[in-house]
């Protein structure tokens, strides 16, 4: 099947809590089939207790830093994520894979 090329604006919305307290968005152009990484400043990943990635009002992944766990919530938004979703367990970040237009969208991450 031929590849689209598809020009997939991913608005990710980052909440900072704390002395930050700022917000930043970032728009991305990738093409249907490729691989997005949505990433977290490093400092949120080392002294916050809980990270959560959310898309809309999906939850699609939670880390507790504390425990040392991570769980991938894949089958929400009717299953447009199934099997497309990894958390990097060193930095936070979230990571969609092949992507579809689907899949386009504002993500939020909150610490």
């Amino acid at each position: 099947m031929k590849k689209m090329f598809l020009k997939l604006c991913l608005f990710c919305l980052w909440r900072l809590d704390g002395v930050f307290g700022y917000t930043a968005f970032s728009e991305m152009s990738e093409m249907e089939g490729d691989s997005v990484t949505l990433s977290i400043d490093s400092y949120e990943m080392k002294n916050g207790n809980q990270i959560r990635w959310l898309f809309g009002k999906y939850l699609l992944a939670e880390i507790n830093v504390n425990n040392d766990s991570i769980t991938v919530y894949d089958d929400v938004a009717d299953g447009r994520f199934r099997d497309r979703l990894k958390v990097d367990d060193q930095t936070g970040s979230l990571i969609i894979t092949n992507i579809t237009t689907e899949h386009a969208g504002d993500y939020e991450v909150n610490t």
